[in-house]
Order: C-alpha cells, then structure tokens, then sequence
C-alpha cells in the first residue's frame, strides 16, 4: 500500500505549510487555493512591476526547527533585519512609540492629560491587581484593568470600535489578551515589586510584544516564502492547483470521501485520504453535503469576521517615514506601512511604497475602493504632512475578504460548536487562522500547518508528534 493521499483547502502561510511538511515527509498532496497567487494575506498584487502587500508582513519565530528549515528554503533570498522601535502610534502630532513606553507618553501627551493617564493607571493597578483581581467580562474591561480609563479612552476605545466595528464592551476579554501589549509602565512596577517580593500580586500577561529574535522578510514581498514552499512541493510530485474554490464537501459513513473543487469554469471532484483545511470556518460549514446539524450552521453564521481595504501608492521619495508602520487612531483609514523599510524592492530607484490599511465591512464603501473614499484617504495622508501631492505618482485600490476573525463576547461557543462536528469527520482537520478561528500571526499560523502532519500521522496510526504550537499572545504583525 502507497503512501496516503492528502489535499490541503487553501494557501495561505498555514496551508502552504502543511502542504510542505506533509510533502516534505514523502505523502501525495494536493495544494487548492482559490486566488491565482499563494500566500493568503501575506501574498500581494503586482501594479506596473512593483509589489503591493496586503499590508505588513514579515517573518520571525523562536522555533529553531521552523527558522532553520525555512532558511534552508530560501537561501540568500531571506533577508535578516533588526525591528528596533519603529512601530508607531499618531495621536495630537505626535508619535509614540508602540508598544506605549511610559515616558514617551509623558513628555508627549498634554501636561493635564498625561497626569490623569497616570493616575488612573495607577488607580487601576492598585484597585485590580492588588486588591481585587476581577476577571473582566469583555475587552473593555480588560483594558481599563491593563491600562486605566484615560489610557483606554484615549488610544483604544474608538480606534477598536472603529477597526472591529463593534464597542469593546462586545468583544471577548481573549482579544485584548491575546492581541494588545501593555505599557512598559506595567514593567517598571513589577521590577519594582520583584525587589520586593510581591511579584504574584501581578498576573502573568506578557509585558510588550513577542517579538524574538531577528525578522526576516524577502526582497519580492513575504509571499516569496509560499511561492518556494509550492515549488518544493511540485518537486516531490506533490499539485498545487491556484486558481480554485472549494464547492462541495462529500461526506459518506462519518468521513469525507471527497471535495469538489471548481477550476477553470470546471468542477472536478478530487478524492484523498486525509483532509486539511485552512479556509474559513463558514466556507467549509456551508460546502457539506447535507446531514449537518442545524445548530452547527447556524453557530457558523453568527461567525464575524473583517475585511480589509488597501490602497498602495508609489511616492517619488526615497522615505517617508522612520517606521515600518504608524497607526493613525483619528483619520479614515487604519494604518501606514512602508514596506521598502524592511527591504521591499521598488522598481524605480529613489522611490517608496505606501500601503493605507482600513479594516472594513465586506462590500461596503472602503472594501469597494469608492473613488470617494480612495480621494479621502490619499488627501488625508497629504494633509498629514507625509508627501506633497505632485510626490504621488500612481495609486491602486485592492482588498480582501476575510480578514480578521473578531472576538465577539461568547463567540468560544459557536466555535466550539463547529469544531466538535469537524472532529466527528475523522479524516478531516481544520486548522490556520480561518480553520481554528484564531486571531494568530503568520509564523504561528506556520506552525500550525507544519503540525498537520503530525495530525495526519495520528489519523494513520503512524509515529509522529514533533510538532509544537506556541500561540504568543501580544502580537502585532
């Protein structure tokens, strides 16, 4: 009997992966993706020969094995670079530094201001981590607890509600854990109580984000780390097939016996042995064949997720800013990256790449690219001061679907719902950002895939298992 057969659902960083490790361990896969490029948010679009990203992305982990295996990958095509403090936050004129540093805020912020954000940082972390250690009930709690009120009203409360289209007060205290890092302030105090002895009055949230290590990033765009991936697939007779959507799932005595797939006008029904999904919960909930519990398609229409709307512009500048990306909590769109910062090659020479982030409903007017709206934001960049008008040589409008999975209050539930029929599918595992519906960065979602394997082992009864799965929380990129 041969090897088993598996076809991995999409090609995202955690799709492509799979397909690599799985291929890399001498089983047949199949790679599907529906776009015509790899890479998912972390690939691009190409506009007059340059590169524009689906905003900011690059590449870097404290897993030796994963570092290792994709250096060995890329070879020299892998450039290395410090990150340094160049993520920034624009508020009142000026920036700050990201995660916030407790003295930038304080020579900054207005002298009234900056004295109410430390009082009531103060008041919060005596009130919640001293004396009464209540678990928040929804991010806005969570924050007010991390951060104190002042803080909070000013750098989250809007922002948030503006980029995930629903108040703090209705998302899932899991998101500000997992995704906002707190203040150096917060360091500072428990060095002080450390000297002490009076560290377990804190509890254990990570104090800035994880990043470790150097960063890495590809002269072409990080999509380059998928596109090698697929070529090594295709090398050890492994398919890899863009360009091609999930339509059905075919599921016969507790197991899916096939998928049908649409590819070039056609559909094709592609038969494996084991399955690996990486697309959106939804997506594969809404291709089952029938014999689906009710409860579980309703739990994957309550899901919620944003879109994102991008627009790329080539400014004749050599740099903008000192930054790899600023948020902008008061104007229209979200945030700013400049990836040729961190080593994106830009075909004219003494040019740079602007990519305006705006985190968005699906159809609507941003995730459209309204002339209107496409208008606002480059002339709200140019009144930012950034570059003059007659510097802005060509723009172009791009978006992306799902997005980001949002942490609604008691979304576990309906995830979890739809995870526990998945599992009864024994030769079925979803996985990824979009398959776990979970709010991680790339190189976990790497990882993720890389332990496909060791699930795909364990479906055979095969030895396996050296996949670990680190899921950092305080992350940005």
């Amino acid at each position: 009997m041969g090897k088993a057969k598996v076809l991995v659902i999409g090609g995202g960083p955690c799709g492509c992966s799979a397909a690599w490790e799985i291929a890399r361990n001498g089983y047949g896969v199949t790679l599907v993706e529906e776009k015509e490029k790899l890479g998912g948010l972390a690939s691009n679009q190409i506009f007059n020969g340059n590169v524009y990203e689906y905003g900011t992305h690059v590449f870097h982990t404290d897993q030796e094995e994963l570092l290792a295996s994709v250096s060995r990958l890329m070879g020299d095509e892998l450039l290395i670079f410090e990150r340094g403090s160049k993520i920034h936050i624009n508020f009142m004129g000026n920036y700050y530094t990201y995660p916030l540093q407790g003295l930038d805020l304080i020579k900054k912020l207005p002298t009234g201001m900056a004295g109410a954000a430390v009082l009531s940082f103060l008041k919060s972390f005596i009130k919640y981590e001293v004396f009464f250690k209540l678990p928040p009930r929804n991010t806005e709690e969570y924050l007010v607890q991390k951060f104190g009120n002042k803080l909070y009203e000013v750098f989250f409360r809007d922002y948030s509600h503006k980029v995930w289209g629903v108040p703090c007060s209705e998302l899932d205290p899991s998101f500000g854990a997992q995704r906002i890092p707190r203040s150096d302030i917060f360091s500072i105090l428990k060095n002080a109580l450390n000297r002490l002895g009076l560290s377990k009055l804190l509890d254990s949230h990570p104090l800035s984000e994880q990043v470790i290590g150097h960063i890495y990033y590809a002269e072409n765009g990080i999509a380059r780390i998928f596109e090698k991936m697929s070529e090594d697939v295709k090398l050890r007779e492994g398919e890899v097939l863009t360009g091609s959507s999930l339509k059905k799932i075919i599921v016969e005595a507790g197991k899916v016996k096939a998928a049908v797939i649409e590819r070039q006008g056609k559909e094709i029904e592609i038969s494996a042995d084991y399955y690996v999904s990486t697309i959106p919960l939804p997506v594969v909930i809404g291709s089952v064949n029938g014999g689906l519990p009710s409860q579980v398609s309703k739990a994957a229409e309550k899901l919620c997720y944003r879109s994102i709307s991008l627009i790329g512009l080539l400014v004749s500048r050599p740099q903008i800013r000192p930054a790899y990306f600023t948020y902008y909590p008061k104007l229209t769109f979200n945030r700013l990256s400049e990836p040729t910062n961190h080593g994106l090659k830009v075909k004219q020479p003494g040019h740079t790449l602007l990519i305006a982030e705006t985190v968005c409903g699906y159809r609507d007017q941003a995730w459209k690219g309204d002339k209107d709206f496409c208008e606002k934001v480059i002339k709200e960049i140019v009144s930012e001061g950034l570059f003059e008008k007659k510097d802005l040589i060509e723009w172009h409008h791009y978006s992306w679907r799902y997005s980001y999975p949002v942490y609604t209050v008691n979304y576990r539930k309906n995830v979890s719902l739809i995870h526990d029929y998945l599992k009864t599918l024994k030769n079925v595992h979803s996985t990824g950002r979009n398959g776990d519906f979970n709010y991680v960065n790339m190189h976990v979602a790497m990882q993720m895939g890389l332990a496909s394997l060791d699930q795909l082992r364990g479906y055979l009864n095969e030895p396996g298992g050296r996949h670990v799965v680190k899921k950092a929380a305080g992350e940005l990129w």
